[in-house]
């Protein structure tokens, strides 16, 4: 039985709202009187086991430009090691990669087979069919079976999933279903789809979001994130943004939002900033600090006011990182903000802990009096202490006048100063010489 991808049935819609749009497909593609109806269903059966952590990383920029141009290379590309062993005379090479005709090359290669080694037939034979799979996949694929070397096959049905995109999206998604794909690993279909999928998310963003919303498999959803977001924002943000906060999965979501907000040219960021604080239910934290981080750039002071409508468990965290992007922009700015916000209230923390970070190694004494501001005693002891084992010896005299200067409560300026000497005391030791030979 043939696999599918994520075991759901994919609503798919090659069309357009846009009037403009589809005369510019119509103008790019070759469609057929009968095109594909919205009802009409493609079902793609497979058992799917990618973990999200596999494709989201440690950086969500890590994924953004998976798949663009990714088999124009094979056409470009100068002749390989191996083929100018087997081909001394670069005839192959010649046609392949100068006169950039895969069937030409094809055609020597079938001519002269019996005088390639087998081996450098193969590497021969997979250049030519990747390359003429972007031109013209119909042929290319009619050669899959003089491949012996399955992991070659496979890598061209990707290629071809490629060619056949470029050329007409509802002949691609059609030939999904078709026998070619019976039997084939996971990964090898998983990958042909997305290839597809980039293609229809620049030809309509809209449909190709419509039908990743629906698939079960969180790490292709996050995969496909960037084609789509990319052609999406440029279509409407406001309504990728929406596309986007009603996703399903969390993970998706977040690192949707991360995406989108990519893309974002500044135009209306209040009305974005506005929906995204509706949905912050639904948001983890990491998302809504991307938010305030791109769209409360350009008018600081207004977005550090929403941080009030913030719930109290992600406030502090997202006053950090509001408070950091703005010491950058206009330190000045940022430090009169947060000395106007009542004390002890978790903003005025938040922003009074950042402060101390930024200051805390070229103006140690200064950061003391902002670690006095947090009222948390063991933090802010343990902030004063890290000052104290790090500042500079000259510096010492100074930093112990600042910490007598903050008024500490007296169990607190013992436990200091106790640190406080022994640390002169380190820095005084006397240097003691080897003996002499």
């Amino acid at each position: 039985m043939k696999r599918s991808i994520v075991n759901t049935t994919i609503l798919l819609t090659i069309g357009f709202s846009c009037g403009y749009l589809f005369k510019t497909f119509q103008a790019s593609y070759e469609w057929n009187e009968s095109k594909m109806n919205p009802a009409d269903l493609l079902v793609m059966d497979t058992a799917l086991s990618y973990e999200v952590s596999d494709v989201v990383g440690d950086d969500i920029n890590e994924t953004e430009n998976e798949g663009e141009g990714k088999f124009e290379a094979f056409v470009t590309a100068q002749p390989s090691e191996l083929t100018q062993k087997a081909d001394p005379y670069g005839m192959f090479s010649d046609v392949l990669h100068e006169r950039k005709d895969p069937a030409g090359a094809h055609a020597w290669l079938m001519a002269n087979r019996d005088q390639v080694p087998h081996e450098e037939f193969e590497s021969y034979l997979f250049e030519a069919l990747v390359a003429w799979s972007a031109t013209d996949p119909n042929a290319a694929e009619q050669y899959l079976g003089q491949l012996d070397d399955e992991n070659y096959v496979y890598q061209i049905i990707e290629a071809l999933a490629t060619g056949w995109a470029e050329e007409d999206l509802t002949t691609a998604f059609e030939w999904l279903e078709s026998p070619v794909f019976d039997n084939l690993p996971d990964r090898v279909v998983v990958q042909s789809y997305k290839n597809i999928m980039n293609k229809y998310a620049e030809v309509d963003p809209v449909g190709a979001a419509e039908a990743v919303a629906q698939l079960e498999s969180e790490a292709v959803q996050i995969e496909l994130m960037h084609p789509i977001l990319k052609n999406y924002s440029e279509q409407n943000f406001n309504d990728a943004l929406e596309w986007v906060l009603q996703l399903d999965a969390e993970s998706v979501r977040s690192f949707g939002l991360g995406r989108l907000l990519t893309f974002h040219d500044g135009v209306e960021a209040d009305a974005a900033m506005e929906r995204i604080l509706q949905s912050q239910s639904d948001l983890p934290i990491s998302a809504l600090v991307s938010a305030f981080k791109k769209l409360g750039f350009a008018d600081m002071p207004a977005s550090a006011e929403k941080l009030y409508r913030i719930s109290d468990d992600k406030q502090p965290e997202v006053a950090r990182a509001l408070t950091s992007e703005w010491l950058l922009k206009d330190a000045d700015g940022a430090v009169a903000w947060i000395q106007m916000q009542p004390e002890n209230s978790p903003i005025y923390e938040a922003g009074a802990e950042v402060i101390f970070d930024s200051v805390s190694l070229e103006a140690p004494s200064s950061a003391i009096a902002w670690a006095r501001r947090i009222s948390d005693s063991e933090k802010r002891v343990q902030l004063v202490k890290g000052v104290i084992n790090s500042v500079d010896a000259e510096e010492l005299s100074d930093l112990e006048a600042a910490i007598l200067r903050a008024n500490f409560p007296p169990l607190e300026i013992n436990d200091l100063l106790s640190a406080f000497n022994e640390r002169v005391s380190e820095a005084t030791a006397p240097l003691i010489l080897p003996s002499r030979p």
